[in-house]
């Protein structure tokens, strides 16, 4: 993994402004030479549309709805999974067997990581004091992708408290994973099946809250710094500055293990409207989807309705014939996440260790610790390490509790963990990539309180020089 001198972080590092990111736009470009000797385009997938058989529609942006922000999505927490720790599913249930597409798509994440430089992704956006003072002259903006149950409430609010602030405009915007490219490239045009919901000015006042104000290019470009809700990963590059030039979006996006947050997906969705379900009959639903999906070789990669590109997934319609969810598709799809994540520059939150994601937030967005109080408040440690937890609309179902009956069929829990294996695979390569941020951060951090004990300690020596004493 390539970690340069910490010192680059806060003061040799430049991001290159003239840049344009136009090898995201290319969905091909983004194969390596063994998927092209392969045959297999890693942007090639299935249609997300509905993970689940029957009438569960699991993608929640099909209809408008707000996936978990109006309640269900908490930290991973789920009325009861509070331990922060991660399940390990690999020795409990699934195949272990080594086979060609798990050791291919092992090697792709390998070379990824191994080439990995989490320096630019936590170079500082901003300060604090920045967005209060002269916000129209930041050339930056921080985007939030909202994947459906990792905690998307709690980060929004607390995006929302840290615009408030420090002066910055913050929006959150819903419908939007099939946002039509060609009205998301328009500087003008509304984005078509988008719409802004929740947000504040940077005077701190409340946005017009409804459903029906559009999203624009223009819009976005002179009113907010800050952007989160259900949209794709690439969807911010075509923001034009007032020069013409793009915006340097920076993403942020939070992952959580694939078993808890399937569980916690379905049980959201069953758990809402008039017929709610109760726990018996959620852990027989999981238990028998999962058996057939296993029966039918088909696999979960609903991370990729976030994190495939608007063009990726243009181009993927245009070639694919059909909307098979077969392990090639699967692995394909997990490929082309993970490819995205390191070329975009990812920010990577967890929702199993929510206080570490914090703190390489604050390294990026205040810098100059203004905000601290705002951070701490949202479930980052504070100088004594000490947690002030903070749960958003926790479940009245605990998905450790689904969790643990569906472990006592064996043969459901073993389907279960197949059919996620992919999520999963997506999962520990974020967490990969979170650590060498973390680790990054505090590199530079230590640096810097190294740097801010010694200019102490030569500045009383000049003092005492001056005044004639002898110096330590």
């Amino acid at each position: 993994m390539v970690i340069t001198s910490c010192v680059s972080l806060s003061v040799m590092w430049e991001p290159d402004r003239s840049i344009e990111y136009d090898h995201r736009l290319i969905p091909d470009q983004l194969n390596t030479p063994d998927d092209v000797l392969r045959g297999v385009n890693v942007d090639d997938g299935y249609n997300l549309a509905d993970d689940f058989s029957g009438d569960v529609d699991y993608d929640d942006d099909n209809n408008g709805s707000d996936d978990g922000e109006d309640g269900g999505d908490d930290n991973g927490e789920d009325g009861g999974d509070d331990d922060g720790e991660e399940d390990d599913h690999g020795e409990d249930g699934g195949d272990d067997d080594v086979t060609p597409r798990l050791t291919e798509i092992s090697n792709f994440s390998a070379a990824l990581l191994s080439s990995y430089d989490p320096l630019p992704v936590v170079f500082p956006l901003w300060k604090c004091s920045d967005l209060r003072n002269d916000p129209a002259s930041i050339a930056t903006k921080l985007s939030f992708v909202h994947i459906f149950k990792t905690a998307g409430t709690a980060v929004n609010s607390f995006l929302r408290d840290y615009s408030v602030k420090c002066g910055g405009g913050y929006v959150r915007i819903v419908s939007c994973t099939h946002a039509e490219p060609d009205s998301v490239r328009n500087s003008t045009k509304d984005w078509k099946d988008c719409t802004l919901k929740k947000g504040v000015n940077r005077d701190g006042k409340k946005l017009h809250d409804d459903y029906e104000r559009k999203v624009t290019n223009s819009f976005l470009a002179e009113n907010i710094d800050i952007i989160g809700g259900h949209f794709r990963i690439g969807t911010m590059d075509m923001i034009p500055t007032p020069g013409g030039e793009k915006f340097d979006i920076r993403y942020l996006a939070f992952f959580r293990d694939a078993v808890s947050r399937h569980i916690s997906g379905v049980t959201y969705i069953k758990g809402k409207g008039k017929k709610k379900w109760k726990k018996d009959q959620i852990v027989d639903y999981i238990k028998k989807n999962v058996i057939n999906m296993k029966k039918q070789n088909k696999y979960e990669v609903k991370y990729k309705t976030y994190l495939e590109t608007p063009w990726q997934k243009e181009s993927r319609h245009r070639r694919l014939k059909n909307n098979d969810r077969d392990e090639d598709y699967a692995m394909s799809g997990a490929m082309t996440v993970m490819r995205n994540l390191v070329d975009y520059r990812t920010i990577i939150g967890r929702t199993e260790n929510f206080s570490d994601s914090l703190e390489i937030l604050q390294h990026v967005v205040d810098g100059g610790r203004e905000a601290t109080k705002i951070f701490v408040g949202h479930g980052m440690a504070d100088a004594d390490g000490k947690v002030q937890k903070s749960v958003s609309n926790p479940s009245k179902i605990s998905s450790s509790e689904i969790l643990a009956e569906i472990k006592e069929d064996r043969e459901a829990y073993d389907a279960l963990v197949e059919y996620v294996k992919y999520e999963q695979m997506i999962y520990d390569f974020a967490a990969e990539l979170q650590a060498a941020q973390l680790g990054a951060v505090r590199a530079a951090n230590d640096l810097a309180a190294g740097l801010h004990a010694s200019a102490q300690i030569a500045a009383k020596r000049v003092t005492l020089a001056i005044d004639g004493e002898e110096s330590p």
